[in-house]
């Protein structure tokens, strides 16, 4: 359960918003679709701010529980925060991911990973579903696995979070990781090209 197999589930967005908080130091915003409304000279009509739903670090939003192990884990009704420093750390071993771990060969050749400016996570979570059970996919020991990386950047004022996440994908790294490179890469040619300078 610890590492994301089993009884955990997320749908990709849950994990989006998740990596978001971590870049934004435990702040969670409410995702949005819009982010300006144009009038037909490009002039912005009306523009979205950021809503913010808790600030982790200070609303006590997070259920604790605990295991008796006889009727396994059930809520204590207390309620907490994370510390700061949490998060610094999350995010530190994220950058790590990208510079010497599991994304480093993904991302070698990156301009804004070699600063350190990328900062990822990816997964490799075995499932057991109707559809992999039907297929005789599902042997203890070797189960099929859902492929996920999820990164933000820049790392030091992030303003893009992805998340790619392929069904019965196998390795996180290698089929998840080249996709949200390749997102980074078009956000960031785009960024550029926007504002006349190179990415």
């Amino acid at each position: 359960m610890s590492v994301g197999q089993g009884y955990a589930l997320a749908t990709p967005l849950q994990v989006l918003l998740s990596v978001s908080t971590v870049a934004n130091d435990g702040k969670l915003l409410a995702p949005t679709i819009l982010r300006d409304i144009l009038d037909g000279e490009g002039n912005i009509v009306q523009q979205f701010t950021p809503n913010e739903r808790w600030d982790l670090t200070v609303d006590p939003v997070i259920q604790v529980f605990e295991d008796n192990t006889i009727r396994g884990c059930q809520p204590t009704g207390e309620w907490k925060s994370v510390e700061p420093w949490v998060f610094g750390k999350v995010k530190e071993g994220m950058r790590l991911a990208v510079l010497e771990g599991t994304l480093a060969k993904i991302f070698a050749d990156f301009g804004l990973a070699k600063a350190g400016q990328v900062a990822g996570k990816t997964g490799t979570a075995e499932y057991c579903d109707k559809f992999a059970d039907a297929k005789g996919l599902c042997r203890p020991g070797d189960w099929p696995s859902h492929a996920w990386t999820a990164a933000f950047a820049p790392y030091s004022d992030p303003e893009i979070a992805v998340v790619a996440f392929v069904y019965n994908g196998n390795e996180g790294a290698t089929v998840a990781g080249p996709i949200v490179k390749r997102v980074l890469e078009a956000y960031f040619a785009l960024a550029a090209a926007d504002s006349g300078t190179t990415p």
